[in-house]
């Protein structure tokens, strides 16, 4: 008899504490997964320099446990930022980085043969005199060797962001990734993926405030259900379903680049983009006497002469008189990218101008003849630069670790 109730015990036992491990992984796992899908939804709602302080104030007392903004928060300006954590990171968050590896390995562990997914989510919002004008939201997912069947541990990072031009560097020095000629088919966000990271898999989303809702919603579409299912998110099509059609980490066999940009050129990218995104813009008067021209009366851009400049768009301290020296050596560099373009005497042409490492250069295909519909599009670019200062956009955590390539381990899910 004796034996026979230990034996029931031990069964029990048996029965009981996997029971109580597997309810105390996924009951709180699913509790996050459901902040996430809210969390997601408000980032959503957020229009940019429409949404009022009102709106704001309505975020941060939704999320005031999970919210965070330094200094003072106030109509005139305020970060607000929120950061969601799983169980294994805020048990990582709260024992700081000296965790003993093999405890850390072994709650990894038996965190994963429950069905738990390490993960974290950061999301911020920027308030300028009373409206919000900036949104950032970010995710990162750690895949285990278990799950994976790799020997190492490696992230899918996620990160949506908000900018007011999608140029490669944007003024407050930050990379923005992808190509630019992806703006030629969607104007008003690029994605793309960065070199270095050895051990993730990060997709970069950057749009524009004049961004509409719907396309925004499209685009920053998270299944959120890889925070929950047994079955592991291991890619990022898994994660985010629309970068299926961005080959950002083709596999064997598949393009290299989205079929729908192959032909794409910077030619193809609209006027207003190229307004939007250029570090300055000017117009010049060719002369009524054109060095070699033809019998047409056209003549290679390295053979005109300036009879006038002026600046449309701010080139920062460059005086003009500077640039109208600098113009012949801009157009010299330029034929060397386009040498069959030509310019007619007594016209006007506009400039898109780029700033690389503090050297003036035309863009691709940055040259174009003025007329009133141009000037229009030129306008309707300027009016999306906000020139917000350069303490609107906070670097969350994940982005600051994206490029880092340390090896495998448990150190890289302590908190930052």
């Amino acid at each position: 008899m004796r034996l026979r109730r230990v034996l029931r015990v031990c069964f029990a036992l048996a029965l009981t504490i996997p029971l109580l491990a597997f309810a105390g992984v996924q009951i709180p796992q699913r509790i996050f997964r459901h902040h996430a899908e809210k969390l997601l939804a408000d980032f959503h709602s957020i229009r940019l320099h429409r949404s009022t302080w009102a709106d704001a104030e309505k975020l941060m007392t939704r999320w005031g446990a999970y919210g965070h903004y330094d200094g003072t928060c106030t109509e005139a300006s305020c970060i607000y930022s929120v950061k969601l954590m799983d169980v294994l990171y805020r048990y990582a968050d709260r024992a700081g980085p000296n965790v003993p590896e093999k405890i850390a390995s072994a709650a990894i562990r038996l965190d994963s043969f429950f069905g738990g997914h390490a993960a974290r989510i950061f999301f911020s919002f920027t308030v300028r005199n009373g409206l919000i004008v900036r949104s950032r939201f970010a995710l990162r997912l750690e895949v285990m060797p278990s799950e994976s069947h790799q020997e190492y541990e490696y992230g899918l990072l996620y990160e949506a962001k908000a900018d007011e031009s999608l140029r490669p560097w944007n003024r407050h020095h930050e990379s923005i990734l992808g190509s630019n000629e992806q703006l030629a088919q969607h104007p008003n966000y690029k994605e793309g993926r960065p070199g270095g990271c050895k051990i993730c898999m990060l997709v970069e989303i950057t749009f524009t405030p004049a961004i509409e809702p719907n396309e925004l919603q499209q685009i920053t579409a998270l299944d959120l259900s890889c925070l929950t299912r047994f079955h592991p998110c291991m890619k990022l099509p898994d994660l985010l379903p629309v970068a299926k059609d961005w080959y950002l980490y083709p596999d064997e066999g598949e393009p290299q680049e989205p079929p729908s940009q192959k032909n794409l050129t910077a030619c193809d990218i609209p006027s207003f983009v190229k307004a939007r995104d250029a570090a300055g813009v000017i117009a010049v008067e060719t002369g009524s006497r054109m060095l070699g021209a033809d019998e047409s009366g056209a003549s290679n851009i390295r053979d005109f002469t300036l009879a006038g400049l002026s600046v449309l768009k701010d080139v920062g301290p460059t005086d003009p008189g500077s640039l109208t020296r600098a113009v012949p050596s801009l157009f010299q560099n330029y034929i060397e990218r386009y040498p069959k373009q030509v310019l007619q005497p007594d016209k006007q042409y506009v400039l898109f101008l780029d700033n690389d490492s503090d050297e003036w250069r035309i863009m691709d295909c940055g040259i174009l003849e003025d007329s009133p519909l141009l000037r229009e599009q030129l306008q309707r670019g300027f009016a999306q630069n906000d020139l917000l200062p350069s303490d609107i956009a906070p670097v969350s955590d994940m982005e600051r670790g994206r490029h880092n390539s340390d090896g495998p381990g448990v150190s890289r899910i302590s908190p930052p």
